[in-house]
């Protein structure tokens, strides 16, 4: 199994950053080029784990440098914790990163902290990197190589790690191995998946409504990673593995505004300790509780 993850590592594009779902609400999308703020919260009261989540992320261009598009993005988010177990009552994500991009590739640079203390050291802090480059372009076709660099993430930690990219796009289909596809299948209806390791994974289908309306039934897996600032060993980390499944309702209020609304349910999860996500100690048990949320998101 770690040979198998190894190899897909090698062609896995930095979509790994994250190491989390991107169902968060307060999560920003759309093009990297606008302008955005987006803000959100959520909810879920599971045996094992209640979760109140508040959060503020942005992305803002700021011009371009020697022929680069290049952006900074930022997010905040705060959880409250609530049941019987040993998570503290609060944790935190931070974080910044600089991306210059052009046709030709592009470059990324950031710090951020998941924890109860943000910023506390550098044993909680995350330095990432990031570089890429399209080495091969043929109609639909697209090769690209690249290295990225986490001093935390619980694989390749602190290694500088290639990986290699094949991408195709056409009007209906786009695909980039491994894993990630949409595909087109009527003009109101699109399917999604996608994979990230060690432990991320998103399936979903997209109806559009009507020009203000879209729905999106979805399932996510997803692993958190936290740096606990008290811990007696820095080499271990904490790991909140939890699915969810549900359905998100997307309304255009404006050209530039979109509100959204999650309503499903986090699914049976656990949390636990560990040098890596398959390190597992002190294992306590999620169970499936309703979860919802809701999410505004301006561009300029």
């Amino acid at each position: 199994m770690k040979k198998l993850l190894f190899l897909l590592l090698l062609s896995t594009p930095l979509a790994a950053y994250a190491q989390e779902t991107s169902s968060a609400p307060w999560r920003a999308s759309g093009r990297r080029d606008r302008s955005n703020i987006s803000v959100g919260a959520g909810y879920s009261d599971a045996e094992g784990l209640r979760h109140r989540s508040v959060g503020l992320s942005g992305r803002t261009s700021l011009g371009r440098l020697a022929g680069k598009m290049v952006t900074l993005e930022t997010s905040f988010g705060h959880h409250a914790l609530g049941r019987d177990g040993w998570l503290p009552p609060e944790l935190y994500n931070g974080g910044l990163r600089f991306n210059a991009d052009d046709k030709k590739g592009g470059f990324s640079a950031g710090v951020r902290s998941n924890s109860d203390r943000l910023f506390n050291s550098m044993a909680e802090t995350d330095v990432t990197l990031g570089a890429s480059r399209v080495i091969s372009r043929d109609g639909p076709h697209q090769f690209s190589f690249g290295l990225m660099y986490s001093s935390r993430r619980s694989f390749a930690r602190g290694i500088p790690f290639p990986y290699l990219t094949y991408r195709y796009t056409s009007d209906r289909l786009s695909f980039t191995f491994p894993f990630a596809a949409t595909w087109k299948a009527t003009d109101t209806t699109e399917l999604s998946a996608s994979y990230s390791p060690p432990k991320s994974f998103q399936a979903g289908i997209t109806k559009t409504l009507s020009s203000v309306v879209r729905l999106k039934a979805e399932y996510a897996l997803g692993t958190l990673q936290y740096e606990l600032a008290g811990r007696a060993d820095k080499a271990y980390s904490v790991f909140i593995e939890q699915s969810n499944a549900g359905v998100w309702t997307y309304i255009k209020t404006s050209e530039n505004c979109t509100l959204s609304f999650w309503t499903g349910y986090a699914l049976s999860g656990k949390y636990y300790t560990g040098k890596t996500y398959d390190d597992h100690h002190d294992k306590r048990r999620i169970g499936t509780a309703p979860s919802a949320s809701v999410k505004i998101e301006r561009f300029f």
